[in-house]
């Protein structure tokens, strides 16, 4: 039994990705009506703002702010987020409107934040966790200063440009940055609640498999009711493919230069795809969100493996 709960746990993000795409059909052919099936759909993208919030706020809480620093792999990181979204922009700007989504999908691929459960694959992987949260707070202000900005000048001229950004980030700054608050509120005033929170092992990890579960589902969702053509879709797929790639292989040679190969890499490739769908259905074409959904396969998938290689190598007892 132990032996099958390890590797449960080493690949539970793996099982995720088949629960989501399972999740999907089941519900499709089990509720009665197209109604209850969008129900169903409101009701999932409803919850993932709500679960991103409390694994960001799990997450902080977990981490001594006097522990927190800033170092030159960031600033690196941080340069090649900014760099390829300008480059999204550009091309979004300049393309035609069918191909908007590919554009779309790349921007959100590079500048969706570092996922919160970033730091407890970092920490499996015995990685510089308070690197990697550092990092994550940073990405998480790059992508609520950025993506304000940029949507509001792609929104329609007759929209003051002030008014719109405002609007824009009071719908990412409570999800992204409040968290942060409300953690070093609780470090600060309410020590039991916090003694409460770290005693629920890997709390975060377990929301994080339900977030990336309810995810595939409707990326899937979007999918299989997605008029656009395979060739649009397929570009799309391969754009995550190389985004991801790109990332967690600069990632590691920027952290190899200082030392912390698994938490560069982990920082700014583990991405939180929830955040990504978010964004692509609030902002942008729907049809991006799927951007998010094949990203998380692919960055999922790898952390599976690295995980599966750190549990062989980890001596038997």
């Amino acid at each position: 039994m132990t032996k099958i709960k390890q590797i449960i746990r080493t690949w539970m993000l793996a099982i995720a990705i088949f629960i989501g795409i399972a999740l999907f059909f089941i519900g499709d052919s089990c509720l009665p009506t197209a109604n209850a099936k969008s129900m169903a759909i409101y009701c999932i993208k409803t919850l993932q703002p709500v679960l991103i919030f409390v694994m960001l706020l799990i997450t902080f809480c977990k981490v001594e702010p006097r522990s927190l620093r800033l170092t030159r792999w960031h600033g690196y990181l941080l340069a090649l987020q900014t760099f390829g979204f300008f480059v999204s922009t550009i091309a979004l700007l300049w393309s035609d409107t069918p191909y908007h989504p590919i554009a779309e999908s790349a921007l959100l691929c590079f500048i969706s934040p570092t996922a919160t459960s970033a730091a407890v694959v970092t920490d499996k992987l015995k990685g510089d966790v308070a690197g990697v949260v550092s990092y994550t707070i940073l990405a998480n202000i790059l992508a609520a200063i950025l993506i304000p900005a940029v949507v509001s000048l792609m929104l329609p001229s007759h929209v003051d440009y002030l008014p719109s950004l405002w609007r824009i980030i009071s719908k990412v700054f409570p999800m992204l940055i409040f968290p942060f608050f409300i953690a070093w509120g609780i470090r600060r005033y309410f020590p039991r609640i916090l003694d409460y929170v770290l005693t629920i092992k890997d709390l975060a990890f377990y929301i994080w498999a339900v977030c990336l579960t309810l995810a595939i589902t409707t990326s899937t969702n979007s999918l299989v009711h997605s008029h656009t053509p395979f060739v649009i879709l397929l570009a799309i797929c391969l754009v995550s493919l190389i985004s991801c790639t790109l990332q967690f292989g600069f990632g590691r040679m920027v952290g190899y230069k200082y030392s912390t190969p698994v938490a560069a890499s982990q920082g700014i490739g583990q991405k939180n795809t929830v955040f990504a769908i978010w964004a692509g259905f609030t902002f942008f074409d729907p049809i991006s969100t799927l951007a998010g959904g094949f990203y998380s396969i692919f960055h999922n998938l790898w952390n599976s493996y690295q995980l599966s290689q750190q549990t062989r190598r980890q001596p038997r007892t």
